[in-house]
């Protein structure tokens, strides 16, 4: 969850604004012209979000559609883009190859770098990850497939199987990690100046008449 809302000092620095909009009876709008800054401020941010994300991760299940905004009220002052989704498994959802005769699965989550494969080592052994198709059998008995890149648990056994060791799926990170990375590491430092830019040009229009 990333939130957008005024700092301290931009809220020091929009009081004489207020005082001034209150004086000449423009208070109501120019609360409003803060709204509309955050507003433009998350729409903005949305559209970065989504590209910055997709640069430097080599995800495949993202859309713009994924980040929701919710806009700023007259009792709260802020934004907050969200993005949902549990753990994307690495198959299907970013850069892979399965495995052959002598290599395991390998797989890339960041952009660029390299496809490296997937190896456990434990116990002096190397458990190699693997591309299968699994069945997954739901309450009311429906029966459903699933293919991912899954590798052995050292020293857990299968139920079905004891003779065999378990296997689990392995993931990538889900899109709001992915996204929230993204925001901390490329977008977050620029936010404040973003803000404060829509801030002034909106609070001038409404008090002063110009841009």
């Amino acid at each position: 969850m990333i939130i957008i809302k005024l700092s301290p000092e931009q809220y020091l620095s929009m009081q004489k604004h207020l005082e001034e909009a209150s004086s000449v009876g423009k208070n109501d709008m120019a609360k409003e012209a803060m709204r509309k800054a955050i507003r433009e401020t998350a729409k903005g941010l949305k559209e970065k979000l989504y590209a910055e994300t997709k640069k430097e991760y080599t995800i495949k299940r993202f859309k713009k559609s994924s980040i929701r905004v919710l806009n700023p009220t007259k009792r709260l002052l802020r934004a907050i883009l969200e993005v949902e989704g549990e753990p994307l498994g690495l198959r299907g959802s970013y850069k892979n190859r399965k495995n052959g005769k002598r290599k395991g699965a390998s797989a890339m989550v960041k952009a660029g770098g390299q496809v490296r494969e997937l190896i456990l080592s434990s116990g002096g052994r190397g458990y190699k990850a693997f591309v299968t198709t699994v069945k997954n059998v739901a309450k009311d008995g429906t029966v459903s497939e699933h293919t991912g890149i899954f590798q052995r648990v050292p020293g857990k056994k299968m139920r079905a199987h004891p003779e065999k060791e378990a296997i689990r799926q392995l993931y990538g990170p889900a899109r709001s990690k992915a996204a929230e990375s993204t925001y901390r590491e490329k977008l977050e430092p620029g936010m404040q100046s973003e803000l404060s830019y829509h801030l002034h040009r909106h609070i001038n229009e409404v008090v002063y008449g110009r841009r």
